[in-house]
This record gives structure tokens, C-alpha cells and sequence, in this order.
């Protein structure tokens, strides 16, 4: 799930075919998005006036985050989209599946932005670069992969875990990304290099890293980790 811009209102994803939206801080429901399958992933636009879905039947939803109706589907992948979300200005979409793709689309329109992006596996997540001209994927081929949104070539080298990445992120300045995966680590890289940050570049855990995000001062990184 993702908080609203303005941090009043929370919207969640679930295994019971909906999407939800609650009041901040009175934990009321606002809103229930009803889906076919599963929803993996939802997230408030920039602006806070629409909501990006990703479900298991491989179509991404856009809704109107006041009324709740729907706006646009998404359809191109071929199996369950894992995620979804805005670029910073809005104007893109990026989605993430099962079917060894990530996807850029126009926000407005829906219509795609270049080709897919082709990986060998499973793509967890993605994430815009602060200015929108990068997005960093996160694959099961135990790698974070970088792209040039405009060409949708691949920037080497690639930023490899010891196992599949689960979460990639930019550091709200644009200079770090940080990874988080299976390999029970949280890494952090040079944005423009893909070297790992020295001297202390491996955040280890006990189990698997679901994820990890930067402050957004970003000084602090928060990991969220699998334990017994």
C-alpha cells in the first residue's frame, strides 16, 4: 500500500480482490476498488487524483481516487502484474509482471511508451529515477537492471544480489539506489556508476528483504524484512 501525497488517505492492495482506500486518521474506509483476481500493488498518482492498480488477471487500472471510477485499463502483460506505479511528474506509468516484462505507458492515454522491457524473469518492481529518465527494475535474475525511459535501452552494468531482487529504489537526489532481496541483504549503489557504495555497501538481515526505501531527507533507509 502508499499513503496520498498530502499523507491523508492510504490506499491498499489485497488478496481478497480489492483495492482500499482509508481515511487518515480515523482508519475509515473511503473507497473499495473491486478487482477479478488478486491485487498485488496500488499507488496514489502524484497529485493525488488517481490510483494505479496491478491485479492477477495482468491488467493494470487507473481510477479516479475520489469517486473511484475507473479512468483506464491497462492491458499488454500476458500474466499477473506485480506492480504499478506513476513517474514523478505523472505523466508515465510503469508496470511489472510475471510475464518478464516491464512496461511504460502514457498516463493519459494509455497508449505504450516504446517497446517492453524484455528481462528472464519475473520483474518485482521498478522504479523511476527523480527525474524521470531512468527506471530501475527489480528481477528474479538476481539482478537491478537500469533503462533509459526514452530509448528503453539498458544502461550497464547490471546491479547484482546473491538472489532475485525484490524492490529497487532512487535516493530522492537521484544519487544512490538501493536494493533489498532474497539474498537476506539491503544493498546500496552509486546511481551513475552501479558500483556498490563503499565502505558499507550490504545491509544484512536474517531472512529475506521484502523491501526497502530511502527518508525522504535521504539520510535513513527503512528495510522491511521476513523473520520467524
Amino acid at each position: 500500500g502508499a499513503f496520498s501525497p498530502d499523507g491523508n488517505r492510504v490506499v491498499t492492495a489485497s488478496g481478497d480482490r480489492t483495492a482500499q482506500v482509508w481515511g487518515i486518521p480515523d482508519g475509515k474506509e473511503v473507497l473499495r476498488l473491486a478487482h477479478p483476481q488478486e491485487v498485488r500493488c496500488a499507488r496514489f498518482s502524484p497529485d493525488g487524483l488517481r490510483i494505479v492498480t496491478g491485479c492477477d488477471d495482468g491488467i493494470a487500472r487507473v481510477w479516479n481516487a475520489q469517486t473511484g471510477k475507473l479512468q483506464l485499463a491497462l492491458r499488454g502483460h500476458t500474466n499477473a502484474v506485480l506492480f504499478a506505479a506513476f513517474s514523478p511528474d505523472g505523466s508515465r506509468i510503469v508496470t511489472t509482471g510475471m510475464d518478464n516484462t516491464a512496461r511504460i505507458v502514457d498516463a493519459a492515454s494509455g497508449q505504450a511508451v516504446g517497446q517492453p522491457l524484455q528481462h528472464s524473469t519475473w520483474v518485482q518492481y521498478a522504479a523511476f529515477s527523480p527525474d524521470g529518465r531512468k527506471l530501475a527494475t527489480a528481477c528474479f535474475d538476481h539482478r537491478a537492471h537500469v533503462w533509459d525511459v526514452e530509448t528503453g535501452q539498458r544502461i550497464l552494468p547490471d546491479m547484482i544480489h546473491g538472489d532475485g531482487v525484490d524492490s529497487v529504489e532512487f535516493s530522492p537526489d537521484g544519487r544512490f539506489i538501493l536494493t533489498a532481496g532474497l539474498d537476506h541483504s539491503a544493498r546500496i549503489w552509486v546511481a551513475d556508476s552501479h558500483q556498490a557504495l563503499t565502505p558499507n555497501p550490504i545491509l544484512r538481515h536474517s531472512d529475506r528483504v521484502m523491501h526497502a526505501a530511502f527518508a525522504p531527507d535521504g539520510h535513513r533507509i527503512v528495510t522491511a524484512c521476513i523473520t520467524q
